[in-house]
This record gives structure tokens, C-alpha cells and sequence, in this order.
């Protein structure tokens, strides 16, 4: 069945490539993504971090680009968690039309994606593909068009699991530049890709927003795209103790929900909004840091960061 499918897709792909056609930027690139571990939280990710590019370096006689991340708090992208950690210096084997990675405290290439594949092809081990035998295999090849450039497209696809992942020439794939391509319930996903402060690729799980519902540290506008409502209002006082008012400056709906999240992600409280001035009682909640999310049906239209004395 497997050869069938893939005898039938070779009809509308193409068979070749040419030589690396779209480079990797050289600086001013972030690549912003997710990360899902155990529990999962309601949210559908646990962490957050960006890659990005910090200069050059030479390895070997051969000239490298070197991989930063930063983690930042999902509640507040502002804030960094950890220090800036090399990853790695990666290259362009344009001869090969290959991307080689050097580990952070290693001195030897490792494969990081092929763009040789043809449909049919088995992706070979390497930094990302770390699984064992015939799992995964290229299912077609097309091109995507971000910012007026086209991109080569490597859509991958588990035997049994189905299609679930891609390579995107002079991106990564779309659980990340560096993250392991899963086959099954990805730990890793990209989110979206910038370059020189423009996005530039946008992951279609996320449909029209890259900014994450949990951010109480966005400036919160007006964007149907981005699913967001504006409303001024008020928390006071915060840090709070016993009684948390919740003051509705202009706009009102009582068709709002206020929801309370702790650091962990976990919902651990809802509040239906009755009034434009609310009177919520918090005194029974343990001392530490809260993220409020207040939704009209399945907009939000407010975040705040909130500390419980």
C-alpha cells in the first residue's frame, strides 16, 4: 500500500532539486518555539524558547553560524529564564546541498536535514532524526511561498502514523530548527519564524497568530486574526491578599469569564463576570504568582500577572 502511495505522489511532485536555492539568514533570525512535556498543561505547551543566530565561527577551516536559545516564561515572553546557552555552530554544505550541525563540545559534522530527498526516501539518522528504520519517509515535495520566496517543501509522514511534520528549505522543520522531528505527540513545534523583525513563516497549527494565549505581557489590541478583543480594566489591589477587584473601565460584557492559572499552567479557578466592578474573594489560594485570562466566549480580551500575598 505504502509503495502504491508513494507511486501515485511521484505523479505530482517533482523528481528533482537543484542546488540549495534558499540560505539560511546570517543574523538577525529567531525561530520561537513550543515545548510539551509531561503533564501536559491546558494550554497544549509547558515551555517556550527561541533559537536565534549569534555571529560566526570557524571549525575545521570551515565557517560556521552559531545557535543561541533562551527560555522564556510562557506566562510572560519578556522574561528570560534561563542565560543564553550555545547549541551549536551550523553550516551549509552547498557542494552536498546539505546542513551540517557541530554540537555544543563537539568538534565533528552531523547531518541536519538533506535537501536530496526524493518521495519515497527515508530520512537518514542524524542531530534531529534520531528513530530507527523505515519510520519516517518523505510523502511529497512542493514549495511554499513566505515573503515573495519560495521554499523548498519536504512533507514527511510516519508509516503509521500518518503526515505529520516537514522540512522547510532555509527554515528547519516545523518542530524546530534543532528540535528531533517527532513521529507521535511531538515534544517540540515550531511555532513561527522571523527574520530581520518580519515574519516569515507562520505554522499552520497555529492558524493566523504566533503569540500564545498565556502571554500576559502582550500589549492586548484589536486583531480578529489574532482572536484578541481590547478592554481596559482594572486589577487592584496587586499584590492582593483577601479581595481582588476587578474594574471594567469602558467596555463591559457580562458574558465573560475570569479564569486563574497558577505557575504551573493549571486552571484552578473560574469567575463568571456579573458586573462591570467585580469583588473576587482569593484568599484561599496559596501565596505565589497567578496569570489571569479573561474570555468572552472563545476570545480573550484581557491578561494579567497578579501576585497572591
Amino acid at each position: 500500500m505504502r509503495k502504491l502511495l508513494v507511486l501515485i505522489m511521484l505523479v505530482f511532485s517533482l523528481s528533482s532539486f537543484g542546488q540549495l536555492g534558499v540560505h539560511f539568514a546570517d543574523s538577525n533570525a529567531i525561530w520561537k518555539i513550543n515545548y510539551r512535556w509531561w503533564p501536559p498543561s491546558p494550554f497544549g505547551y509547558n515551555g517556550y524558547a527561541e533559537n536565534s543566530i549569534s555571529g560566526d565561527t570557524t571549525i575545521n577551516n570551515l565557517l560556521y553560524k552559531k545557535i543561541v536559545k533562551i527560555s522564556y516564561d510562557v506566562f510572560c515572553t519578556n522574561i528570560a529564564i534561563t542565560d543564553p546557552q550555545y547549541m551549536g555552530a551550523l553550516r551549509e554544505d552547498i557542494t552536498n546541498n546539505k546542513v551540517m550541525f557541530i554540537p555544543s563540545g563537539h568538534q565533528t559534522d552531523t547531518l541536519l536535514y538533506d535537501y536530496n530527498l526524493q518521495v519515497g526516501d527515508t530520512l537518514p539518522p542524524g542531530f534531529n532524526v534520531t528513530m530507527l528504520g523505515n519510520e519516517l519517509f518523505v510523502w511529497s515535495i512542493d514549495t511554499i511561498e513566505t515573503n515573495g520566496i519560495k521554499r523548498m517543501r519536504w512533507n514527511l509522514e510516519a508509516e503509521y502514523y500518518g503526515q505529520f511534520a516537514s522540512i522547510i528549505e532555509g527554515i528547519g522543520s516545523t518542530n524546530g530548527l534543532l528540535e528531533e522531528i517527532y513521529i507521535f505527540e511531538t515534544d517540540a513545534f515550531l511555532r513561527c519564524y522571523y527574520q530581520n523583525d518580519s515574519l516569515v513563516f507562520l505554522n499552520d497549527l497555529f492558524v493566523n497568530e504566533c503569540i500564545m494565549p498565556t502571554d500576559t505581557c502582550l500589549n492586548v489590541g484589536i486583531n480578529d486574526k489574532d482572536k484578541t478583543l481590547k478592554y481596559s480594566i482594572k486589577y487592584s489591589p496587586n499584590p492582593v491578599n483577601k479581595i481582588l477587584k476587578v474594574d471594567f473601565l469602558d467596555n463591559y460584557s457580562n458574558d465573560s469569564f475570569l479564569y486563574f492559572f497558577n505557575s504551573l499552567g493549571e486552571k484552578i479557578k473560574s469567575v463568571r463576570l456579573k458586573n462591570s466592578r467585580q469583588e473576587i474573594n482569593v484568599e484561599n489560594l496559596s501565596s505565589g504568582i497567578y496569570y489571569l485570562v479573561i474570555k468572552k466566549g472563545n476570545l480573550i480580551i484581557n491578561r494579567q500577572k497578579i501576585i497572591k500575598k
